[in-house]
C-alpha cells in the first residue's frame, strides 16, 4: 500500500486529502477540503464551510495564495463564476499563474464576466512567459482554436512543445495532432507516445492504431497490442475490439508479448485463449 499521503490524495483518496488538509495552511487547507467533499467525504463537507470563512479573512487581507482558492471554491463548489471572477483577478494582479489561468478561463468563456478573449490571452502570456506550462499549452489552444491566427502557428507548436516537455500530455497530443495534420507522421507518432507514455488514453489509442497501420512508424503488431490493452488503466475497452478486429493479422504471440512488454500478460493470454475457444 502506497504511504505517500500525497500521491494518494492525488489519485483521489479522499482521506489522504483530510490528512494533507489536517497539516496544512490556510490555502492549502481549503483546496484539499475542497478536493475531498467534490468526492462527497462527509468529514470534508462538514469542515469546508469554516475553511473558507478562513479563507476569505486571509483573502480581504491580502494573501494572494487565499485570494486564488477562495476564488476556486467560489467558482467549484458555490458555482459562482462572477464573485470567482473578482477573487482571480485579485490574485492574478498579484502575479499567481494560477489565478491568471483561471481567469483566463471565465474571460474566454464570458462565465462571470464579459467575454474578453484578447484580455484572455494577456493573462496567459503573462502566466506562460514566467515558464507556466499550463499557461503555455492554454495560450497555445487559444491562438490555433479561438484565434484562429495562421501568422502565429510556429509560435503556437513551439508552445506546445514546451508544455509537452513540462508535462502536460494534453499538449504532447494536440502537437501530435498538428503535425499529423502537416504531413509529419513521424514526429506525430512520437509525441503521441510520449503522451501514451505519461498515461493519456487517447494518445494510447492513437498510438496503437499508428503501430498496427505503419503510420509514421514501422508495423509492430506488439507494440499496437501493448497500447490497446493499456487503455484497460482507465477502464475503456476500446482497445479490446480493436485487437479482436486485427484478427488473423496479428498472432497469438505476438498478443503475448504485447501483453508481456506492457505488463499486462494475464490479459493478453485471456484474449488468446478467448479467441481460440471453438465456436458452439
Amino acid at each position: 500500500m502506497n504511504s505517500n499521503p500525497l500521491e494518494r490524495a492525488e489519485a483521489g483518496d479522499a482521506g489522504a486529502m483530510l490528512q494533507l488538509a489536517s497539516v496544512s495552511g490556510v490555502a492549502e487547507r481549503a483546496r484539499w477540503l475542497l478536493h475531498a467533499a467534490q468526492a462527497e467525504n462527509a468529514e470534508a463537507l462538514a469542515l469546508l464551510p469554516a475553511a473558507k470563512a478562513e479563507l476569505e479573512v486571509a483573502a480581504r487581507a491580502g494573501d494572494v495564495d487565499c485570494q486564488n482558492v477562495l476564488g476556486g471554491v467560489l467558482l467549484a463548489w458555490d458555482e459562482d463564476p462572477a464573485a470567482a471572477a473578482v477573487w482571480f483577478r485579485k490574485a492574478a494582479e498579484g502575479g499567481n499563474n494560477e489565478a491568471r489561468r483561471s481567469l483566463g478561463y471565465l474571460l474566454i468563456e464570458g462565465a462571470g464576466v464579459a467575454k474578453d478573449v484578447v484580455a484572455a490571452e494577456e493573462l496567459f502570456r503573462a502566466a506562460a512567459g514566467e515558464g507556466d506550462v499550463i499557461a503555455q499549452y492554454n495560450l497555445a489552444i487559444l491562438l490555433l482554436d479561438e484565434l484562429g491566427r495562421p501568422d502565429v502557428r510556429d509560435e503556437a507548436l513551439s508552445l506546445l512543445e514546451s508544455a509537452a516537455r513540462g508535462g502536460v500530455d494534453e499538449a504532447a497530443v494536440r502537437l501530435g495532432d498538428e503535425l499529423d495534420a502537416a504531413g509529419d507522421a513521424n514526429g506525430a507518432h512520437r509525441w503521441y507516445e510520449a503522451a501514451a507514455h505519461a498515461g493519456n488514453t487517447d494518445a494510447m489509442f492513437a498510438v496503437a492504431s499508428r503501430y498496427r497501420d505503419g503510420i509514421g512508424v514501422a508495423v509492430d503488431r506488439s507494440q499496437a497490442v501493448r497500447w490497446f490493452l493499456d487503455m484497460l488503466v482507465a477502464h475503456r475497452f476500446e482497445g479490446i475490439h480493436e485487437i479482436f478486429a486485427m484478427g488473423e493479422s496479428v498472432s497469438d504471440e505476438e498478443i503475448s508479448r504485447g501483453g508481456r512488454i506492457g505488463g499486462r500478460l494475464a490479459e493478453a493470454e485471456k484474449l488468446v485463449e478467448m479467441r481460440n475457444a471453438p465456436s458452439s
